[in-house]
């Protein structure tokens, strides 16, 4: 499996640049990237529904930090404190509703259940734990989860594009890949 076995934090070093940016996982913008690419693979997503035609074309039903709640230590919350994140531990997890999606226009199958992202310290693929990461690096006050977007490029809390999207992962796949193979994949 492509995502599974090459596209994670842990198998780029820091420092070389991909889709113009340099690579540095302890950044807001690739804590962001990291919780897309976990998310996006766990999820089953597609761009379309992980990110924005572009910056300006975010909206009611797009996938927004609204659509995010979590079990910690056995309490369900809406808007966690940076704090209760901070003190996750095994066992607790992410409760993403996924977005309307082109296939479920009005979330009766597949947007009907949530999806339960546990949180797993130390595995190399952790979506509970990258959403913890990319919600302590860009912290949403309740009241503005529904007109936030989950993924963020900046501390300006704006959405991913698909242009971003595109870049990034052909960026990556580019990494441990040969050209004519690695445009075979896009993040469609």
């Amino acid at each position: 499996n492509l995502y599974a076995s090459n596209i994670q934090h842990n198998n780029l070093a820091h420092g070389p640049l991909v889709a113009g940016r340099r690579v540095d996982w302890d950044t807001p913008f690739w804590i962001a990237a990291r919780a897309l690419i976990h998310v996006g693979y766990f999820g089953a997503f597609r761009k379309a529904e992980l990110s924005v035609p572009d910056v300006g074309s975010f909206k009611p039903g797009c996938l927004s930090r609204a659509l995010l709640k979590w079990s910690l230590g056995g309490v369900e919350i809406a808007a966690p404190s940076v704090e209760q994140l901070r003190a996750r531990r095994h066992g607790d997890y992410a409760i993403l509703s996924p977005p309307v999606a082109k296939n479920d226009p009005f979330g009766e199958v597949f947007g009907a259940d949530p999806l339960y992202l546990i949180v797993l310290p130390g595995e190399k693929l952790d979506p509970g734990g990258a959403l913890a990461s990319l919600e302590i690096a860009f912290p949403v006050p309740a009241e503005r989860r529904g007109r936030t977007p989950l993924f963020c490029t900046s501390p300006r809390l704006e959405p991913f594009d698909h242009a971003t999207v595109d870049a990034l992962i052909a960026g990556l796949v580019r990494s441990f890949m040969p050209e004519h193979e690695a445009a075979r994949y896009s993040a469609h």
